[in-house]
């Protein structure tokens, strides 16, 4: 879309006309640029665009298997016993996603959601019982939960303006991670805690004033692996001390150079996965001790 500016008033004047459809996005963001000689480009959308197939493999790298027929995923999620997965499905035609329930064992899958609105980033309760997501089915991303056999509506767990988004759960179930836009959508995004014992008590996660995103409780809950994208967007992992009565025990550890996104810890917290660019890196960890400590291979 287009529409005309004033540069003496500073403002959008008339009504946006459209330029184009079918341009590509990444994020959220569409892919196309405009020069100081009045050309335009931008990448077409595909009429397939961005399908992905959902693959095994061990721990030399070897692929075993697939799950699924190739689709748009993202943000799949193991329940706690590893024998269903929940993953969010973009729609090509509305760019929407709802969430899907898959039993990768049997070659099993179901809709959990079905609302008009984007759902995604789901994660399991321990006990298996709910599925706690990020929606805009009423505007705003906000936080919701669904009882995972599907039954009942969408309830909402979390509602703001500041476009929250659902990070990870402790394996006690005590508490939710989330990261919210405090300036707005588009601003960058910090961390707050959610407590689940029926109270929901909201408390922040201090970390800096740049990006935080993609944080993960520790298997033992004491700590949280996080990204932080800084002004020159350089992005690191770091881990951060977390108090068991909820929020920061203080103490910070870097893990990773620049470039590194979607920590993962190991299901007996004894390492810490990242990706590097398309390089799935590890690190060892000790977690159970007073003071975090890491040895990158």
């Amino acid at each position: 879309m287009a529409q005309r500016f004033d540069l003496t008033r500073l403002e959008v004047t008339g009504e946006p006309i459209r330029i184009t459809d079918q341009v590509a996005s990444r994020s959220n963001f569409s892919t196309f640029t405009a020069s100081e000689n009045g050309v335009l480009a931008w990448k077409v959308r595909a009429s397939d665009p961005d399908k992905t197939q959902l693959t095994w493999f061990d721990r030399s790298g070897k692929r075993l298997g697939t799950v699924g027929a190739p689709a748009i995923y993202s943000g799949p999620s193991f329940s706690p016993g590893e024998d269903r997965l929940v993953v969010a499905i973009t729609d090509p035609k509305t760019r929407m996603r709802d969430l899907w329930i898959m039993q990768p064992h049997l070659g099993d899958i179901s809709r959990l959601t079905f609302n008009p609105g984007d759902d995604l980033n789901p994660r399991w309760t321990p006990d298996g019982k709910w599925i706690i997501f990020t929606s805009r089915q009423k505007g705003p991303r906000n936080i919701y939960r669904k009882l995972a056999d599907g039954t009942g509506e969408a309830e909402p767990l979390l509602v703001s303006e500041e476009y929250l988004h659902v990070e990870d759960i402790s394996t006690d179930g005590r508490f939710l991670l989330f990261n919210f836009y405090l300036g707005g959508y588009g601003s960058a995004p910090h961390l707050g805690v959610l407590s689940l014992d029926g109270k929901l008590k909201r408390t922040s996660f201090p970390t800096t004033q740049f990006r935080e995103e993609h944080a993960r409780f520790s298997p033992n809950g004491r700590w949280v692996a996080y990204r932080s994208t800084n002004e020159t967007y350089d992005t690191r992992i770091y881990v951060r001390g977390f108090s068991l009565t909820g929020g920061d025990s203080g103490g910070s550890w870097q893990i990773s150079d620049r470039g590194a996104n979607q920590p993962q810890w190991r299901a007996d917290g004894k390492e810490l996965f990242y990706l590097d660019d398309n390089t799935l890196m590890a690190v060892e960890v000790n977690t159970d001790g007073p003071s975090f400590s890491a040895t990158l291979r």
